[in-house]
């Protein structure tokens, strides 16, 4: 998935394994009357949604042209936030979850490598 998205990385995803979290505008185009920007083209279209989309679009298009598929009901569209990959991510950006902290908080001393290793595919 990262070869086939590389031009994507790291603007607009950062795949890990099988899991690919579009990031969507770094704003939401707020106005100063507590209202939001839309497109010239369609005043009910939010500004924000429509690059989204079609960053979107761009995406699994690349992904379609290259044998690649999604699971319709893993996907997660025009969500405020998500979890992905032990992280709570919306457009103000990413942090660990809850269960992801306490796992490391909690973790006990690494006797051998192998915990050494467990504990690196945790953080």
């Amino acid at each position: 998935v990262t070869y086939i998205l590389q031009d994507e990385v790291p603007e607009y995803t950062k795949p890990y394994i099988d899991d690919c979290p579009l990031r969507g505008p770094a704003t939401w185009y707020e106005l100063e009357n507590g209202g939001y920007e839309t497109i010239k083209e369609n005043s009910g279209i939010r500004r924000t949604l429509w690059q989204h989309f079609q960053n979107v679009n761009r995406i699994l298009q690349q992904m379609k042209y290259s044998g690649g598929t999604f699971l319709g009901k893993k996907s997660i569209l025009c969500a405020d936030e998500f979890e992905v990959v032990g992280h709570m991510c919306s457009y103000k950006g990413h942090r660990p979850t809850a269960k992801t902290i306490n796992s490391v908080t909690n973790w006990g001393p690494c006797e051998d490598f192998s915990d050494v290793r467990a504990f690196l595919g945790t953080v």
